[in-house]
């Protein structure tokens, strides 16, 4: 059929000019709106946040030594643990978190192998010590215990480690 005959008998399917621009401004404002999207997902951690938030895990930042950070979800476990996919677990101490002040999502920071990351190295050499010292009758559970056995006391007042006579 033609057009002319299409349309006389009201048979034929049309869109009208101002169907087809709002067509068009429907697809131009979806594909802006997938570009802004990718460029979200690429050049923030906006999403890093939003899964945290969904999925009820913590934040934490890794800096390195180039003092750049990269954000990364990790899962809390008991005793400070932070076990990171793809990165491992993180040791983490009292004081090296923030809360999110919107998602109260806990943001902890890590330093490489600097300041509140404790390597895991630590950990089994502690516990070599204990064994070592344990043995000879004498329990060391903290620190103070440790600092006793090598000849070293803490002073509340100044708030340092001193020789003991």
């Amino acid at each position: 059929m033609d057009a002319a005959t299409c349309l006389a008998s009201g048979q034929c399917i049309t869109i009208t000019n101002t169907q087809w621009y709002i067509f068009i401004g429907i697809f131009a404002l979806a594909g802006f709106l997938l570009l802004l999207l990718f460029f979200i997902a690429f050049w923030t951690p906006g999403f890093t946040f939003l899964t945290a938030k969904w999925q009820k895990r913590a934040i934490i930042g890794i800096v390195n030594r180039s003092q750049i950070i990269r954000f990364m979800s990790g899962k809390l476990k008991s005793e400070g643990m932070i076990d990171v996919k793809g990165s491992g677990p993180y040791m983490m101490t009292e004081n090296s978190h923030t809360m999110e002040r919107k998602s109260n999502i806990p943001l902890f920071f890590a330093f490489g192998e600097f300041a509140a990351t404790l390597p895991l190295r630590w950990v089994y050499v502690i516990n070599k010590i204990k064994k070592l010292y344990g043995r000879g009758g004498i329990e060391i559970n903290n620190v103070e215990d440790l600092g006793q056995k090598i000849g070293m006391r803490f002073n509340t007042e100044t708030k340092r480690w001193e020789a003991t006579q």
